[in-house]
């Protein structure tokens, strides 16, 4: 028998790529329709669901707080496949996190340079500490005040990190083309100055920017506890719950980690600022210098001078000017990488198509509204972009200079509504924005930690008997023997060039309303289709192990009908597997963008309320009339993790 040829079997492939299965022969006739190796806790059709060898709904690492690979892995007879279904992901697991607003530079700046000025005003007030990365500037860094100037339509950003390079060139006049920055649409951020001494429940960072808004937020370094929180003191200062433990990195106790470079009395010592850890309370401090006694050498302090960069409230040795050093009675952490509000939950970059949405244009003041209830709109989403068709960016007004503006900017949220200014237009009524039924609109921007365009995203294998009328070169369809292939789901951030809405079998139920922060393409020279990620509320329960969300990943049409022989016997399978990481992400320097989002798919740390080793449940649905189905499979999150797999092999 002569094998199909492979261009157009992986063709037909993409677009049963939902049903990924293992290649593992499946004899004519003796397929069972079931996703576990040990079924009859599910549902098929009416029906217990069977035991299939190999069967899988779990994934790999199983373990809080880390990258994770889901693994679904099903075998259904004709009669029991559906077209349509619903992969219902752990609660605990979140998909890449974060949306970013697009800024346009205003004026080149030089390596070194410790501000930006960017076009635009609107909703600018509100990107304090929120990270920004571009051209020249460095990975961590974060925008610490914002002075914006109406009359001049330009916004001074100051940054925490001085440049690393210059900008690059600014157009002459006013143009999209000059150089863009992104702003992530969270107050997460990191730092590489963090000071901390073992056994002390404060932290200091001159760069952090600590604010009122900071305090119970998460905060995660080397020598925290998992789940320590912070309490605000001052900018450079925060307390910490618990208190430090030791750190890996340390001036050891007892060791020369101090530079002594003057005494001034007997209760002055003048140190090295670098070196110095402020803002702790009495704290043991030796010299290298011992007098005999077996408490010589030891000082005290309990603060410093900052106007003279001096110790206060010692009691000196007899250390010689210049050339001693004195050390710490405790371990310090002196140099120290901190993440600051990772564990933060906001909204993501996401498409909206609600068929039951409402929107407003006033003409006279170019403000628009949008009332949806799929796109979920929160606050973490005032200050970031919104695109689709029928919105319309206010390009230039009458005035010197032009408002240029990259995109309408959303600069307020009250239950379902959202505001939108910056505005030239908006369409209204039937046309509203993501209302139509191919219709999308764009919430956020994706920011830096997104997977690119076109990233793998997850991978397949499948079997299914294809048509020879279809597939020439297939195997006949009286032999009910199966082909096997494999097949790769591509990446399309919402709003992009390869987000696809109007394909034959990519279009979703015109009555299904949805937001999806993306969509994973199959794509053939012959066929093309899609799933789209969509978040979902968790309910109270689930919400403790993951804050308010959980996600779905929903076919809306796959063509298995397309090419599969007429009530096949031999059924149909696939295992396919959704990344936890993606080539674009792993690529990018550590520290950019926002801490904890350059991740396809992860798992959430456990919060502290949680003590005891809890279960997680993801599925399988279909509501497809005649071909109906719900499998579903539990994981053990534990709270001392174990190398094993007792979630699967993802």
């Amino acid at each position: 028998m002569r094998r199909p040829r492979f261009g157009l079997v992986l063709a037909i492939a993409a677009a049963l790529s939902a049903l990924a299965l293992p290649l593992v022969a499946v004899p004519a006739n003796a397929v069972d329709s079931g996703c576990l190796s040990s079924g009859g806790a599910g549902d098929v059709n009416g029906s217990p669901d069977a035991s299939v060898p190999g069967a899988e709904i779990g994934e790999y690492p199983a373990q809080p707080a880390a990258q994770s690979t889901l693994k679904v892995a099903c075998t259904f007879t004709a009669t029991d496949q559906s077209s349509a279904f619903t992969i219902h992901d752990f609660q605990n697991v979140g998909y890449h996190q974060g949306e970013a607003r697009r800024l346009l530079l205003k004026t080149a700046f030089a390596i070194n340079a410790t501000t930006m000025k960017v076009y635009g005003t609107i909703g600018m007030a509100g990107l304090v500490n929120h990270g920004i990365s571009g051209p020249g500037l460095a990975p961590r860094t974060f925008i610490k005040t914002v002075v914006s100037s109406t009359p001049n339509n330009d916004t001074t950003l100051t940054l925490d990190i001085k440049a690393t390079a210059a900008s690059g060139a600014v157009p002459a006049a006013p143009a999209l083309t000059g150089p863009q920055y992104k702003v992530d649409n969270g107050t997460s951020r990191s730092v590489t100055d963090a000071k901390m001494i073992a056994g002390f429940d404060e932290l200091v960072s001159a760069t952090a920017n600590f604010k009122a808004a900071d305090s119970t937020k998460s905060i995660s370094a080397t020598g925290l506890q998992d789940n320590t929180v912070m309490t605000f003191s001052n900018a450079t200062k925060v307390t910490l719950n618990p208190g430090a433990v030791q750190a890996a990195t340390t001036v050891a106790a007892g060791s020369n980690g101090l530079a002594l470079s003057a005494v001034a009395t007997a209760t002055e010592l003048f140190v090295a600022d670098a070196t110095y850890v402020p803002g702790f309370g009495t704290i043991t401090i030796q010299t290298n210098n011992t007098v005999g006694a077996s408490t010589a050498g030891v000082l005290k302090y309990t603060g410093k001078d900052t106007i003279n960069q001096k110790l206060t409230g010692v009691t000196i040795v007899a250390p010689t000017p210049g050339t001693d050093t004195i050390a710490t009675g405790n371990a310090i952490n002196i140099v120290g990488s901190a993440s600051l509000r990772a564990s933060d939950i906001t909204t993501s970059t996401r498409g909206v198509h609600d068929g039951a949405l409402t929107c407003t244009f006033n003409t006279t003041t170019k403000v628009g509204t949008i009332t949806s209830a799929a796109a979920k709109f929160t606050a973490d989403d005032i200050g970031t972009d919104i695109t689709g068709a029928g919105i319309t960016v206010a390009a230039s007004v009458a005035g010197t200079p032009p408002n240029v503006n990259i995109t309408p900017v959303i600069t307020n949220v009250v239950s379902n509504t959202a505001t939108i200014t910056g505005l030239t237009t908006m369409a209204t009524g039937a046309t509203c924005p993501g209302k139509g039924a191919t219709k999308f609109f764009t919430v956020g921007s994706p920011s830096v930690t997104a997977p690119k365009d076109n990233d793998t995203v997850l991978s397949q294998g499948a079997q299914l008997d294809l048509n020879p009328n279809l597939v020439p070169g297939s195997n006949a369809c009286t032999l009910a023997k199966p082909e096997g292939f494999s097949i790769v789901g591509a990446w399309a951030n919402p709003g992009s060039a390869g987000f696809v809405t109007n394909g034959g079998f990519t279009t979703p139920p015109a009555a299904m309303n949805f937001a999806t922060v993306g969509q994973i393409v199959f794509k053939t020279s012959v066929i093309t289709y899609a799933a789209y990620i969509v978040q979902v509320p968790n309910t109270p329960d689930e919400a403790t192990l993951n804050g308010p969300y959980k996600y779905d990943i929903f076919y809306p049409n796959i063509p298995t009908g397309v090419a599969q022989c007429p009530s096949s016997p031999a059924g149909s399978g696939f295992a396919q597997a959704i990344l936890g990481s993606t080539y674009s992400q792993a690529q990018l320097v550590s520290g950019t963008g926002r801490p904890s989002t350059a991740q396809f798919r992860a798992i959430a740390g456990l919060p502290a309320s949680v003590v005891i080793d809890t279960n997680t449940t993801a599925g399988i649905e279909s509501t497809q009339l005649g071909h109906t189905f719900n499998i579903t499979s539990d994981c053990l999150m534990a709270t001392t993790s174990v190398v094993d797999f007792h979630c699967g092999n993802g």
